[in-house]
């Protein structure tokens, strides 16, 4: 529901079709000189939008402030009318508050499946492991208890006999969102789309039944390699315009990713670009469309949740100087070229979360890893015997990184490169990133626990910044 109220700069209101108190108390001023300033209290994940008029003609209306997410402090916005003008409207829509979650679920198929093989190691197939990344780890994966996947999926299955298998668990669990990733699979089997239809409108009401919010996902098109897809590909055509249909209906959130994939982008006609699948098997993604789709589902989160856990809250760091202090090169750190590779620059850039080391590299020839390391003993005494966890937050400022891998000691790896694809690639626009793995006990004999982190850059150069690197004691509840 959009609120509105309306107000103009002579400081009359103007009546609202809705009640007062359901209205944010908005003031509004106006100087001597014309200018006017107008404030707002605003609700944390609440959005305002801010528009102006002349008149009260609908056509009129005009942006004075983009929607905006609200973090809980007041909104402000001051302008002069132009000469003239006699009178100038204010509008202001209040979009609802976000739902405020912090564990997801994921059920599918082996798609889904790719990258969650275990909690030891999570690669870049995996779409949500990428979704996670691009979130910065604001929100956690819910695991499942038998085989401690970070995910729910049975491999060649359909909707149905998925939802069969795990909606129980999930139903039970503390996930606060399911996405509901099937449906390849009703296509490739040649299932009838109306079963389809009623399986997702039935496990959607089940979930907001047990208060978990669902997350609805588009088919991803099928390959023609080696085979004739075509009644396949249709079918993914049917099975998408139904989820389109149907989460309209009910109000379920879509990420409708399936056009990423697409032979021809924007066809919509379930055929997809050979090229994207592992091995031409024209069903599961290589790591780069991994990372494409994994970009679509955060920007899905994002638009319709607000995440209610904070990755740095933990400070129970046992490697030292994660914040980088020291030199252009912190204390006990340090970043090793490939062969024919070069590290240019060198700095510290500050920061109130943690000071940024930004380095300018040039990969040369050979496409060999940078390593970041810390020889550093750990704090706080031997590690044998506890939880921990390794975590990263960094940002690529110009050219781009691959093949990503966090590292601690020899058995926890966030690796994300998978299969010696360099393609998926972190880029500028993604701003800042995180990697956590994990957590995982260190085994008896285990002096120190070192984070070593790696990757490698698609460009002739790349300038890369990274924060807060570390091992740390991994939190209960993590």
């Amino acid at each position: 529901m959009i609120f509105r109220l309306l107000l103009r700069a002579t400081l009359a209101l103007i009546p609202s079709l809705l009640p007062a108190q359901e209205l944010p108390p908005l003031s509004i001023a106006r100087d001597a000189a014309g200018q006017v300033t107008l404030q707002w209290p605003t609700l944390p994940g609440q959005t305002y939008h801010l528009q102006s008029s002349p008149s009260l003609a609908a056509a009129d209306w005009q942006t004075a402030r983009a929607e905006e997410e609200a973090t809980g402090l007041p909104m402000t916005f001051t302008e002069t009318p132009g000469p003239g003008e006699a009178h100038r409207f204010y509008r202001l829509e209040v979009g609802p508050v976000k739902p405020l979650i912090k564990k997801i679920a994921v059920m599918g198929d082996s798609v889904t499946g790719q990258g969650s093989a275990n909690l030891v190691h999570l690669s870049a197939r995996g779409y949500f492991n990428w979704a996670r990344l691009f979130g910065g780890t604001r929100w956690e994966l819910v695991a499942d208890p038998v085989n401690k996947a970070f995910c729910f999926y049975a491999g060649g299955k359909r909707s149905y006999q998925i939802s069969a298998i795990h909606l129980p668990t999930i139903l039970a669990s503390d996930a606060d969102v399911c996405i509901l990733a099937y449906g390849t699979n009703d296509a490739a089997q040649i299932s009838t789309p109306e079963a389809y239809r009623a399986q997702i409108v039935a496990d959607w009401a089940a979930l907001r039944a047990a208060g978990i919010h669902p997350v609805a996902v588009t088919v991803l098109p099928i390959g023609s390699v080696g085979i004739d897809n075509t009644v396949r590909q249709a079918l993914v055509v049917q099975l998408n315009t139904i989820v389109r249909e149907e989460s309209a209906i009910h109000n379920v959130p879509l990420c409708d990713w399936s056009y990423l994939m697409e032979a021809v982008p924007g066809s919509d006609n379930g055929v997809g670009l050979d090229s994207y699948y592992i091995g031409s098997n024209n069903y599961h993604p290589l790591p780069y469309p991994a990372s494409m789709i994994g970009r679509k589902l955060h920007e899905t989160l994002k638009k319709h949740f607000r995440f209610d856990f904070d990755p740095w809250e933990n400070q129970n760091w046992i490697t030292p100087n994660v914040v980088f202090v020291g030199t252009d090169r912190p204390n006990g750190w340090y970043l090793f070229p490939p062969a024919e590779g070069s590290v240019d620059q060198r700095s510290l850039i500050p920061s109130p979360e943690g000071n940024w080391w930004e380095f300018r590299i040039t990969q040369g020839g050979a496409l060999g890893n940078f390593y970041l390391n810390n020889f550093g003993e750990n704090l706080g005494g031997p590690p044998t015997g506890r939880m921990v966890e390794g975590v990263v937050e960094l940002q690529v400022m110009s050219g781009s990184i691959a093949g990503v891998t966090l590292q601690v000691g020899s058995a926890l790896a966030v690796d994300m490169l998978a299969g010696g694809d360099i393609g998926a690639q972190i880029v500028p626009q993604d701003g800042i990133v995180a990697l956590r793995t994990p957590p995982v006990l260190v085994p008896a004999g285990v002096t120190s626990v070192p984070p070593t982190l790696a990757f490698r850059t698609n460009d002739a150069t790349a300038t890369v910044r990274i924060r807060r690197c570390g091992i740390r004691l991994a939190n209960d509840d993590g």
